[in-house]
């Protein structure tokens, strides 16, 4: 059984129960597929970044609590105001390069529990990992353009026009072409991860870690082909990257290290929450504040998940600094 169980289950249960029912019933209205990333405000999605803050103070000797803080929020600081202008001139360049930045990113998270919670020690070269984490950060940003060329079109146009750009200047993701490249980029990674894995697990008669991996992906490739791309990212940012993320910090953490390792999964999840806390209410106050700065707010559903995910956006290019760093100071690269 793969370690710390507790935290790789609840995605793959949350998969499978909201795909079968989108599969019995549907996905419902817009509105409803919209309440996962409504949910991530608090659960998981928007705290899991809210930690950053601590960890070099966790993580590195020479680094004392107080000193990391003014690193990462020196960081925070440059990174989100130069993002946040590319925001504000070039709407469109900024809503490419956060796909790609999101894949990379949502890639090398899910790199981290392949490694180290479910031994998965055929990815032992960089070539290896750089495939892995091509491979896991496309399920949630590219197999979505496949399935659902059209509701991925509109979530892009909604990321540009709330911030009052022109969704006309976004390049055609949708076209055929792109589509069948990225089908066939996704099944040759596929097929090496898979090649690579029954390899090795012949060879050291061990099918654990395949079974994990190769399980995961064709749970995510089906999730991410099927159900409608925003309910599809929301469950999967709230419910698997984001609450393994926090899985990651409790491991770090000396207060939390004891009681994941004694199986108390929730329990250590709950304290990075709650250290989360502050950060994640200044969050919400730097959400607000933008809002007030856009040149109109946001109207319906679909806009205020734009604006939102703009705001995310800004986060997240800090945020992937701090989990680099982390991914080097624990040898993943």
């Amino acid at each position: 059984m793969p370690r710390h169980i507790a935290l790789l289950a609840p995605g793959w249960v949350a998969l499978a129960l909201v795909g079968a029912t989108v599969a019995a019933v549907g996905a419902g209205s817009r509105t409803l597929q919209l309440l996962p990333f409504l949910a991530s405000v608090v659960l998981f999605g928007l705290p899991h970044g809210a930690v950053d803050h601590l960890v070099p103070g966790r993580m590195a000797d020479r680094i004392t609590l107080p000193r990391g803080m003014v690193l990462v929020g020196a960081g925070y600081a440059v990174a989100m105001t130069a993002y946040g202008l590319v925001w504000w001139v070039a709407p469109a360049i900024a809503a490419v390069a956060f796909i790609a930045i999101t894949l990379l990113h949502w890639g090398q998270g899910d790199l981290y529990t392949l490694l180290r919670w479910a031994d998965c020690a055929y990815y032992d070269s960089r070539l290896r990992r750089a495939v892995a984490v091509l491979l896991r950060g496309s399920m949630p940003m590219l197999v979505p353009l496949v399935g659902h060329p059209a509701a991925y079109g509109e979530v892009l146009g909604v990321f540009v026009t709330v911030v009052g750009g022109d969704a006309a200047a976004l390049p055609p993701a949708g076209a055929a072409p792109v589509r069948a490249g990225v089908v066939v980029l996704l099944a040759a990674g596929g097929l090496l991860t898979a090649w690579w894995a029954l390899r090795w697990a012949q060879r050291h008669r061990r099918w654990q870690p395949v079974a994990t991996d190769l399980g995961e992906l064709a749970l995510l490739s089906v999730w991410f082909l099927t159900v409608p791309p925003v309910l599809a990212v929301g469950v999967y940012f709230t419910m698997w990257h984001a609450l393994r993320h926090l899985g990651r910090l409790a491991e770090v953490s000396p207060v939390t290290r004891p009681t994941l390792a004694a199986g108390a999964s929730a329990r250590a999840v709950g304290h990075m929450l709650w250290d989360a806390l502050p950060l994640t209410v200044v969050s919400l106050v730097g959400f607000a504040a933008v809002w007030l700065l856009l040149p109109r707010g946001p109207t319906g559903a679909m806009s205020l998940l734009g604006f939102y995910l703009v705001g995310i956006a800004i986060l997240t290019v800090p945020h992937v600094g701090v989990v680099t760093w982390m991914d080097r100071r624990q040898g993943i690269w």
